[in-house]
């Protein structure tokens, strides 16, 4: 199963607790996660640690990505200094282990 980018906002809005089943989010709320979703797959593209489609988040990979998206959304939305930095670590090494075999690269001698 896949999830869309507007689900994983909604996870990440669970995860930082700005949002619940009797709380909306709001509009400028989810722009700054959705904001910062872009910024982080810009990031995780450039460290070939994001390989699936738009809109296409595998279930795996959806926990680590709310724990590194939240880690770089939660001072624009107001909940700096919570703990919720620390997930990207976390994040990153948990992207690589699900990595498969088939798209990782290995270290690659260049002779001129």
């Amino acid at each position: 199963m896949a999830l869309t980018n507007a689900e994983l906002r909604e996870r990440i809005a669970d995860h930082l607790r700005i949002s619940a089943v009797d709380r909306a989010l709001s509009a400028e709320r989810a722009q700054k996660i959705d904001n910062a979703i872009e910024d982080c797959f810009a990031t995780l593209r450039e460290k070939k640690l994001l390989w699936w489609a738009d809109n296409a988040i595998p279930q795996s990979c959806v926990n680590a990505l709310k724990m590194y998206v939240a880690a770089h959304a939660c001072a624009s939305v107001g909940k700096a200094g919570q703990g919720y930095e620390g997930g990207e670590d976390f994040a990153l090494k948990e992207l690589s282990a699900l990595k498969t075999t088939g798209t990782t690269e290995t270290v690659r001698a260049d002779y001129f």
